[in-house]
C-alpha cells in the first residue's frame, strides 16, 4: 500500500518513486507534499491517467477494453508488456536489448504467421495463441 505525506504518514510501497516517472518530479512533489484531493479530469491533465469517461460508463468500457485486448495475440501482449516495463527501469542500450529479444520471440509464433497471413489477404486475423 502507498503512503502520502498528509497526516503524519511515512511513505511506503515504493510510489515516490513511480509516481515522479508518470508524473515528473515536480508534480509528484506537490501531490505528495500537500496530499489535496483532486477531480479526474486534473488526474487527465497530469498525465496520473491516461482516459476519463463519465462514471456510469466505466464498467461498459472497461469490457470493451478487455474484449479487444482479448482478440489480440498473447505472446505478442506479453513481449509489449515486458519490454516496456523491463525497459523504463534500465539505460537505453539495455532497453533495445530488452525490446530485441521480445521481438525475437513474439515473431517466432504462430499468431505472427496468422497476422501477416490476414493483413496480406485483408482479413480479420484470428489468433490461437501459438
Amino acid at each position: 500500500m502507498e503512503y502520502f505525506a498528509i497526516n503524519g504518514l511515512a511513505l511506503g510501497g515504493g510510489g515516490t518513486q513511480r509516481l515522479q516517472t508518470i508524473v515528473g518530479q515536480g508534480v509528484a512533489k506537490e501531490l505528495l507534499y500537500f496530499g489535496d484531493m483532486f477531480n479526474a479530469d486534473k488526474a487527465l491533465d497530469i498525465h496520473l491517467v491516461h482516459k476519463v469517461v463519465p462514471a456510469d460508463e466505466v464498467l461498459q468500457t472497461a469490457k470493451e477494453w478487455a474484449g479487444r485486448l482479448a482478440e489480440k495475440p498473447i505472446m505478442a501482449l506479453r513481449m509489449i508488456k515486458t519490454a516496456v516495463n523491463t525497459g523504463a527501469n534500465v539505460d537505453i542500450e539495455s532497453g533495445l536489448t530488452i525490446e530485441s529479444a521480445c521481438f525475437s520471440n513474439a515473431f517466432t509464433t504462430e499468431d505472427r504467421k496468422e497476422g501477416m497471413q490476414a493483413f496480406v489477404e485483408k482479413r480479420k486475423p484470428v489468433y490461437t495463441g501459438q
